[in-house]
This record gives C-alpha cells, sequence and structure tokens, in this order.
C-alpha cells in the first residue's frame, strides 16, 4: 500500500512535470517569434539579402546544440532563467537596430559583417532555448517534452504569422509573446513578474528611438510588407519609400525614369496602345502624361500597388500581346532581383512582345566611365540578351 508520503511525493513529482513542459512549451513559442522577428529585421539592416537567411538558421541550431549540451551538464536554476532569457532577448533586438550605427550612414553593410551581428544578437536566445530542453530532460521523460515542444513551436509561429499580416510592429509582436511566456512561468513569482513587465514597458517606449538606429534619415511610417520592411520619408515631392533600407521610388521623377518610358514610346516602331509596367519604382507617373495607354501591371509588393490599374503575377496567364514592356528593377542585389535578369524572363519578354513590340529597362550605372564592376554587369546583361 502507499503511504500518504508517497501519495504527497508522486503528486509533487507529477506538478514537477507539469511545470517542466509548460516551461518547455512556452520556451519554444517564444523561439519561433525570436527566430522569426531577429530574421526580417537582419533582413532589412542587410538589404534584404537572403544569404542572410541561411545564416541566420545555421547559427541558430548550433547555439541552441551548445545550450542543449550544457544544460545537460550543469544545474538549472529554473527560478533565474526567465528573467535571463527576456534580458538576453530584449538586449539583442536593442544591439541588432543599433549594429547599422557602426558604419557610415546610408551605407550597404558588408557581408561579413552580417555573421558578427547575428551571433552577438541571437546566441544568447538560442542558447537559453536549448539550455532549457538539456536541463529538463534530466528530470523529465523526452517524448512529452519534445510534443510540448512542437505544440509551442506552432502556437508561437500562430501568433507570429497573425500578426505580421495585421501588420502589427515587430517590437509589439515580440512584448506580447515575452508577456505570456512571463505571466505563464513566472505567475507564482511576482518580483520576477513585475521586474519582466517593468522592461517590456521599457522596451514599447524606446521603440521610436531603437527604429531610428537602423536609418540615416527621419521617416514618417514603417510597414511591414510582404518583401520586407517599407519605410516612407519625406513629404509632398520629396516622398521617398524605402524597401529593406534601400530606396525603391520616390515621387519625384528622376531623369533617369524619365528615360526609361519616355525614350522607348519615342523610338518604338510602332504606335504604342498597351503597356505592361514590371516593378513600378517611379515608371507609373510618367506613364500617365499619356491617356490613350492601356496599362497593365505587375508588383510583388502589395503595398506599392496603386488604384485603377490591373495587377497580374509573373508570369502573366494571359499571353496578351503589348506594344511596351517596361521592367522597373535596376542592378540585381538579391536573389528575388535576379528574376528578372534570366534566359527565361527575357523570353517571356519576347513573347509577349512579339516581333514589333519593345522592351525596356534601365540598369543605374555611371554616367562617364564605367567601374569594372559595372562593366561586368553590362557585359553579363548583353550575354543574357545574345
Amino acid at each position: 500500500m502507499k503511504t500518504i508520503t508517497d501519495t504527497e511525493s508522486v503528486s509533487e513529482q507529477s506538478k514537477t512535470n507539469h511545470s517542466s513542459l509548460f516551461l518547455m512549451c512556452c520556451t519554444s513559442l517564444t523561439g519561433v517569434t525570436i527566430q522569426t522577428i531577429f530574421l526580417r529585421e537582419y533582413l532589412t539592416i542587410f538589404s534584404g539579402n537572403e544569404f542572410i537567411i541561411g545564416i541566420t538558421w545555421a547559427l541558430w541550431m548550433l547555439a541552441t546544440a551548445f545550450g542543449t549540451f550544457i544544460g545537460s551538464k550543469i544545474h538549472f536554476f529554473r527560478n533565474l532563467f526567465p528573467s535571463l532569457y527576456i534580458i538576453s532577448i530584449l538586449a539583442g533586438l536593442l544591439v541588432l537596430r543599433a549594429f547599422p550605427l557602426l558604419f557610415t550612414p546610408g551605407q550597404m553593410l558588408p557581408p561579413w559583417s552580417s555573421i558578427f551581428c547575428i551571433v552577438l544578437t541571437q546566441s544568447d536566445p538560442a542558447f537559453f532555448g536549448g539550455l532549457v530542453f538539456g536541463a529538463l530532460t534530466q528530470s523529465s521523460r523526452t517524448a512529452p517534452l519534445y510534443a510540448w515542444e512542437n505544440c509551442g513551436s506552432l502556437i508561437g509561429l500562430a501568433i507570429t504569422s497573425l500578426l505580421l499580416i495585421f501588420n502589427a510592429p515587430h517590437v509589439y509582436i515580440l512584448s506580447l509573446v515575452l508577456c505570456i511566456f512571463a505571466l505563464v512561468v513566472q505567475i507564482k513569482k511576482p518580483l520576477y513578474l513585475i521586474f519582466t513587465l517593468i522592461l517590456l514597458i521599457a522596451i514599447l517606449f524606446i521603440n521610436s528611438v531603437s527604429l531610428s538606429w537602423k536609418y540615416a534619415f527621419k521617416y514618417t511610417s514603417i510597414n511591414n510588407g510582404t518583401s520586407g520592411e517599407i519605410v516612407q520619408s519625406g513629404k509632398d515631392e520629396s516622398l521617398c519609400w524605402f524597401l529593406n533600407n534601400r530606396i525603391y521610388k520616390c515621387k519625384t521623377s528622376l531623369p533617369s525614369i524619365e528615360q526609361s518610358v519616355h525614350l522607348p514610346l519615342a523610338m518604338s516602331m510602332t504606335s504604342v496602345h498597351s503597356v505592361l509596367l514590371i516593378e513600378n519604382t517611379g515608371q507609373l507617373k510618367e506613364l500617365q502624361r499619356y491617356p490613350s495607354l492601356t496599362i497593365d501591371c505587375i508588383e510583388t509588393e502589395p503595398l506599392f500597388r496603386e488604384k485603377g490599374y490591373r495587377y497580374l503575377s509573373w508570369p502573366p496567364i494571359d499571353t496578351s500581346h503589348y506594344d511596351l514592356v517596361l521592367c522597373g528593377t535596376s542592378v540585381p542585389v538579391t536573389a528575388s532581383d535576379i528574376r528578372y535578369f534570366t534566359d527565361e524572363f527575357f523570353r517571356k519578354v519576347h513573347d509577349l512582345t512579339g516581333s514589333d513590340g519593345c522592351f525596356s529597362f534601365t540598369v543605374q550605372l555611371s554616367e562617364n566611365y564605367l567601374t569594372p564592376e559595372e562593366s561586368s554587369i553590362k557585359d553579363n546583361i548583353l550575354t543574357t540578351l545574345k
């Protein structure tokens, strides 16, 4: 027969196991959110370079693996962990946003700096996440831990994705998830809980300041688009849009934009009635000077779409003939930009224009002298066209 002491011991062990499972679930929930938010911040700072994605996941897994190993070897300070975990996350976010201050304003950050930035900002949260799993495996069965970890990941992914769809600021998403983490894990430790809530309130108050660290100019609004972070700067005729810290288009037409529209229209061998504009970086304003034109557009970022035009996906399913196809993208900087400079792209454009149509794109290079890099870009494009 079980004695009262044995029953109490079993009950206490059951409570401990449930506490461990909840801790694992909440840690996993926050981990997914941190990965998503930090990755989007990295892409903004490093101009949308997809190279960042692989580095981020690889370094995250390395730090997590190291944390799991350490957690299985040392005593786990359960009371102290949540506060250290939250501090490491918030500190990582602030350091991440302050990282561009180390470079000249407006300078495109070199690739090597991304590794340094990622290691510096996400290693601690990833390490603590692995530390929890490694420590809890000493007192709990592995199978339930995996199940609750996956459950937390799914919940975190659902919350983060839903809030991003509704354009919620990154710091609000992070604060909400960390608040959930604190309420579940620290509910029986009021002093720790109050300390955590004070930290979250403080990070919300300095959000606007930390955002300004990422940009070398004054911005009027920030939105999270499907292609990255979109920033508006200036007003009236000086209004400009930036995508992932790179200028995308301006309200005032630049000479290169005017030439990319008016020259093809003037030089076309046949009269132009229908135009397909791919990625409007300012060309649409110039095309509006020709009211007789029928204009279709392809814009991968929904927030850049203007009302009153038909938007298609690429490649267009409708094989309509266009008298003129304009491509607004310039020199490709990221892998996603290269899709408009491939053999398949040019062949599809040829199908859309036929033998009588015209295709135009503008690569902004030096006016008088081509640098070796610019000369290489020109040669690559000519080789592709041939």
